[in-house]
């Protein structure tokens, strides 16, 4: 696994401490949670596009 390092404010960063520790969980674990989405959100909307173009050639 690869590290990265972000930038945030304080403030947020230490809020989003407090919320993380209520959900029993880690900034580091809903990080990587939201970046795999990010990903997937991603490769679905590819796919999707292939698909829709597919369907053009087909019927066009």
């Amino acid at each position: 696994m690869q590290r990265i390092t972000l930038k945030v404010d304080e403030k947020v960063l230490e809020a989003a401490r407090e919320r993380a520790c209520a959900e029993n969980t880690t900034l580091n674990e809903q990080f990587r949670r939201w970046l795999t989405e990010y990903v997937d959100e991603y490769e679905r909307l590819k796919s999707y596009e292939k698909f829709m173009d597919v369907l053009r050639e087909d019927c066009g």
